[in-house]
């Protein structure tokens, strides 16, 4: 299964993200910062990124979209944006549109997150070959205890 790079600031939200895809086949690779994201995906050529606009700071995800638009090394992977910050990504709407391929709004039902990755998937030309070694920047620990499941709605970002 191809390789899915995914930023986000907030460890819980890797280790959730982890979870959905490795349970659904995908080798997920992880990071928590702009900087991060940008070099992972020069490093390993994953066939979709999922960032969240807010990394470490307000413009953080939207200056590595930037970078990664403009990148010729980095221009031909797919983005996905999984945001809580509606605000934000209302306001960068017409810019995100052309750059990304589709935008999340958290809490999103997980059936309509895998949707939008196989179908962006099954149309990109994006290798799907994984890179040999590399899984994860950071090692976030996941959300559930040990025993304890996700709620079987399935929901991302609800708050608690």
């Amino acid at each position: 299964m191809p390789t899915i790079l995914v930023a986000d600031s907030r460890p819980e939200s890797l280790g959730f993200y982890n979870y959905l895809l490795v349970d659904a086949g995908y080798t997920p690779a992880l990071c928590m910062s702009a900087n991060a994201c940008h070099a992972l995906a020069r490093l390993i050529d994953p066939a979709l990124i999922i960032i969240d606009l807010r990394l470490s700071s307000v413009d953080c995800g939207l200056r590595v979209i930037g970078d990664l638009a403009d990148d010729p090394q980095t221009r031909h992977i797919p983005l996905v944006v999984c945001t809580a910050d509606v605000s934000s990504a209302r306001t960068h709407a017409a810019w995100l549109k052309s750059r990304v391929r589709a935008v999340l709004e958290k809490p999103f039902e997980v059936a309509s997150f895998f949707e939008t990755i196989s179908g962006i998937l099954s149309t990109s030309t994006t290798p799907e070959t994984p890179s040999p070694g590399v899984r994860s920047v950071v090692e976030p620990k996941c959300p559930a205890r040990s025993g304890e499941r996700f709620p079987e709605t399935r929901r991302f970002g609800t708050p608690t």
